[in-house]
């Protein structure tokens, strides 16, 4: 599995990542064996049906099993290598794929800025609501509640 950042437009980030042909297969073969375990198909022994029986009938529904996850784990790794903060859900556009070929896509991410980052760089202080009430001197217990207690709920009262 390779990805490259592509393209880097102010919020937009853009991947290319590369799923070898023989990484796939690998994880359809794996997958067809462990459906073959537990599969009964009459004419068949219970676990005894060939490869090629099990290809014909859920192959392309495995095959989108495998590449959905295989999707999913690239798309984490990649977000959480550059450690992104998401606005919106990634974008997966398909550039390539066939059988015996190597699976291409394009994952277009939004990510939120960091803005928070980029005030402390520039010398700001940030502080949590409860400490801020402390030192005005609206909290002068040692508790974090900016808020006061509430009253136990009551019973629900039943209609006659």
């Amino acid at each position: 599995m390779r990805i490259t950042e592509s393209k880097s437009d102010g919020l937009r980030r853009e991947f290319k990542a590369v799923i070898a042909a023989a990484d796939i297969n690998q994880r359809v073969a794996t997958r067809l064996k462990a459906i073959g375990r537990s599969l009964r198909l009459p004419g068949f022994q219970p676990g005894k049906v060939p490869i090629t029986i099990l290809k014909q009938r859920y192959g392309s529904a495995v095959i989108g099993e495998i590449l959905e996850g295989a999707v999913n784990e690239i798309c984490n790794e990649a977000l959480r290598a550059q450690n992104f903060r998401l606005a919106l859900q990634p974008k997966v556009e398909i550039t390539a794929f066939s059988e015996d070929a190597d699976f291409e896509f394009k994952l277009t991410v939004e990510v939120l800025p960091d803005l928070i980052q980029r005030l402390k760089a520039r010398g700001y202080r940030f502080i949590t609501c409860s400490d801020m009430a402390r030192e005005r001197g609206v909290i002068t217990t040692g508790g974090p509640q900016v808020l006061p207690p509430t009253s136990p709920p009551t019973a629900p009262r039943r209609m006659p």
